[in-house]
């Protein structure tokens, strides 16, 4: 199936000026939140650096998909599993700390 990716639809501050996009699960899963609770579980996500990205560490991890490298961000009680297109996070899907990623 194909996936679509929208931009994030709050301004967050980063440095390293990596632009986040989401996927329809993201925005579906985001929309059960508040505002701020909202910003509290994907602010960790736009305060990514690219030193962070190259070397990643806890609460940030990475794995293999096949021939892309997937990353997996720990944020509260969720999980954040994106991949990275140049200055562009892709994020895939949030999930509970609970639920296993199956993508």
């Amino acid at each position: 199936s194909e996936m679509h990716w929208h931009q994030k639809l709050f301004q967050v501050t980063n440095y390293d000026m990596f632009q986040v996009t989401f996927s329809d699960q993201c925005l579906t899963e985001l929309k059960k939140f508040e505002t701020l609770e909202q910003l509290e579980v994907i602010g960790p996500l736009s305060q990514l650096s690219e030193s962070q990205l190259n070397d990643p560490r806890e609460p940030l991890g990475s794995f293999s998909r096949g021939k892309k490298t997937m990353y997996r961000l720990r944020s509260g009680d969720y999980r954040l599993y994106f991949e990275r297109d140049g200055i562009t996070l892709h994020t895939v899907c949030i999930l509970h700390k609970n639920t296993p990623f199956m993508n």
